[in-house]
């Protein structure tokens, strides 16, 4: 009995000793995240002066005007006629084709304290380099775990899939890491090579899912609407949101609204005049049904179908109707074409998407030079969603199909407005196929 009692004092004695410095170590790091915060803005204060010094230096060479509006990052952005503008360590990447432009310039700062010519200062990087140690302690007694995760994914430090290879350093890494480590592959954020440009609601999640599995890719997590609504923001900001990739590898983002915005077309040539464009599609009327079934997920008082389709209750189509304007394919494909050959396009099925998708993959595939590695042995065909779903998957080897939003069920649609709307559509969709070289064979 003393003997029990002996040891059981042994191991509360263990025990208390573990936790007081698993207290020990929070406190330290709670108090080296204070510091860390510490030089951080006092690294940025650093910048901002050095900024502020370098435009008053600008003033007096009478160089000012150029520069409209600088912020303590060290990005400029300028306005007026496009030609090449060179000041010593700034560099522009312009748009030579345009008035309306907008050029980044970088300007190069060397700060007091021996940072780098990025206009990162020593401080700012010692108080990074402190953050990142404090926040490894604190993930690894798992206090404030899942709050790192957010500020760390969320400012782009890491990719969510990667953040906790970043908090826990070396000591966990997957051999193939290590590996390619050795290898002194280094991974970048590159604006992307291929875009999934359309259709919404035909099929460009479910394709996007099913080629992540490829080594060959990397693609952003949601969509970004770069070029239709965050344009003026600049490349560098497109940029930033991009996974990291290593060379060889295809950067890819999916924004289904791109293939209808009519700016769209000019800023993705402006960009890279090679980009490579996926268009998935499928019949204009099951399409724009799925549309509404989507909103009216989200709007229980929403008016039937047939009611939005069509104007004031009469016959004719209301084509300012987003679900219904978005299916006039053969328009919005005309503006693409006056900036991309056609054979910098693929035109994907839907609906073959969904019956046969090793099918279509594989043409994605060889469109976009990657080795056919995704084939019939990724998918199998969920009955309950009526959709086919993957086997594996980049994040996991298990089974799983795509979100509880996918493969909703229609409504019932009066069969006299999908004939009209059938007869509607029919001229634009003779014109695609004409344009494409492809009779998807719709109704």
């Amino acid at each position: 009995m003393e003997l029990a009692l002996l040891e059981s004092s042994s191991s509360s004695l263990t025990i208390s000793r573990s936790t007081s410095l698993a207290r020990r170590k929070r406190l330290l790091a709670l108090l080296l995240l204070c510091v860390a915060c510490c030089l951080i803005t006092l690294g940025l204060l650093e910048s901002s002066c050095l900024l502020l010094s370098r435009k008053l230096l600008l003033l007096r060479r009478g160089r000012a005007s150029q520069y409209e509006s600088a912020g303590p990052d060290g990005l400029s952005e300028v306005h007026g006629r496009a030609r090449l503008v060179q000041v010593k360590e700034v560099s522009l990447i312009e748009d030579p084709a345009s008035v309306e432009s907008r050029m980044l310039a970088k300007v190069r700062l060397v700060p007091l304290l021996g940072g780098d010519l990025d206009g990162e200062s020593a401080v700012s990087r010692l108080g990074y380099q402190v953050l990142k140690f404090c926040a490894e302690i604190l993930y690894r007694y798992t206090i404030l775990e899942k709050c790192f995760h957010n500020v760390f994914v969320r400012c782009g430090t890491v990719t969510p899939e990667n953040v906790h290879l970043f908090l826990k350093g070396t000591t966990d890494v997957p051999p193939k890491y290590k590996v390619l480590r050795q290898q002194d592959l280094v991974a970048s954020r590159q604006l992307p090579s291929a875009l999934i440009i359309g259709v919404k609601k035909g099929g460009t999640r479910a394709l996007l899912e099913f080629m992540r599995p490829h080594p060959g890719i990397r693609a952003a997590g949601s969509e970004i609407h770069f070029f239709d609504h965050h344009y003026s923001k600049g490349f560098h900001w497109y940029r930033h949101r991009m996974p990291t990739t290593l060379e060889g590898q295809i950067t890819m983002e999916k924004t289904p609204s791109y293939f209808v915005t009519a700016e769209a077309p000019r800023r993705v040539h402006l960009m890279n005049p090679g980009m490579k464009l996926i268009v998935v599609v499928r019949d204009p009327v099951t399409r724009a049904i799925s549309d509404y079934t989507q909103v009216k997920s989200k709007r229980i008082d929403m008016p039937k179908f047939e009611e939005l389709a069509f104007v004031n209750g009469s016959e004719v189509v209301d084509t300012t109707w987003s679900p219904l304007r978005i299916g006039m394919y053969a328009k919005y494909l005309e503006r693409w074409l006056n900036y991309f050959p056609l054979s910098q396009l693929l035109f994907v099925s839907g609906e073959r998407l969904i019956s046969d998708p090793a099918l279509e993959i594989a043409r994605v595939q060889d469109f976009l030079g990657l080795k056919r590695l995704i084939s019939e042995k990724h998918f199998y065909f969920n009955a309950t969603k009526g959709f086919p779903c993957l086997l594996k998957s980049e994040q996991r080897a298990t089974p799983h199909c795509l979100g509880k939003n996918k493969g909703r069920n229609h409504p019932s649609i009066d069969p006299t407005v999908i004939k009209r709307l059938r007869d509607f559509y029919r001229p634009f969709n003779r014109r695609f196929y004409q344009l494409t070289g492809i009779d998807f064979g719709w109704p």
